[in-house]
């Protein structure tokens, strides 16, 4: 019985003993898991912190590429609007430069048919006969005159639209032209006169003419006071048509013969 009690004591001292040992080892094991534990917050703390402020980082550089991309978008509008407009000047100008290519077309289609004091059509005074090949085709034929003892040239100046100009050139090199005379109803002067106006209508235009007497082979001559050197003959036979075969007197001209006819109208060097 005592050895029963003995042993019983014995196995309690020992096992409360291991417990105790057991507990004292738990609680080492937990201040260990506490220890890491607060190592890993600590550490997860500066991790986080470390990543917060990668966070901060990227939002600022993305908020600093909005804000770039807002502006090149504004420039990319403002380029837009820009070259929208220029798009619409362009289009504002073309159609101007058409409209001013259409009015010079119109003005050098009608001053291709003018006879001014400076020429007639595009045939000036004083171009040379390379600058008249450059649009028209020359021809030159020469002929004697009895009277001069010389010889004369005969040059006719053929333009595109098959209009032909007598012309009169210098005799010296390079030689140009220094008059112009036409037969055709296609040239007129500023104010209207042309070939084949009766002398009643050429005064009903511009009442300011003067007249003289030419030789027998050219017959009258009427000269527009407002171009000195536009010259308009009216031929013998026309004036003797009109007036009972008979020459007419030069101060009287336009009240003998009034529907005589222009047969030529030229212009000359001064």
């Amino acid at each position: 019985m005592k050895l029963l009690f003995t042993f019983i004591l014995l196995s309690s001292v020992c096992l409360g003993q291991s417990k105790k040992e057991q507990i004292i080892t738990l609680n080492k094991r937990v201040d260990s898991l506490n220890s890491v534990l607060a190592t890993t917050r600590d550490n997860s703390v500066k991790d986080i912190s470390s990543l917060n402020d990668k966070i901060k980082e990227i939002s600022a550089e993305v908020t600093a590429l909005k804000s770039d991309l807002t502006n090149v978008q504004t420039s990319n509008n403002k380029l837009t609007e820009e070259n929208d407009k220029l798009k619409t000047d362009l289009g504002e100008l073309s159609r101007k430069n058409l409209e001013l290519e259409g009015k010079l077309k119109i003005l050098e289609d009608k001053a291709d048919n003018l006879i001014t004091g400076e020429g007639i059509g595009k045939v000036k005074l004083g171009m040379t006969v390379k600058e008249l090949k450059t649009f028209s085709i020359i021809k030159i034929e020469e002929s004697y005159n009895r009277m001069s003892g010389m010889m004369d040239e005969d040059v006719e100046c053929i333009l595109k639209n098959g209009e032909v100009l007598k012309l009169t050139l210098t005799s010296t090199s390079p030689k140009k032209v220094s008059a112009i005379w036409t037969k055709s109803l296609y040239f007129k002067t500023p104010n209207g006169c042309k070939v084949g106006m009766t002398v009643r209508e050429l005064k009903t235009i511009s009442p300011d003419f003067t007249t003289f007497v030419g030789t027998m082979d050219y017959g009258y001559f009427i000269s527009i006071s407002e171009y000195e050197n536009i010259w308009m003959n009216i031929g013998d036979d026309e004036v003797r048509k009109n007036n009972d075969g008979m020459f007419a007197d030069e101060d009287n001209l336009f009240m003998e013969v009034p529907d005589a006819k222009i047969g030529e109208i030229g212009i000359k060097s001064e």
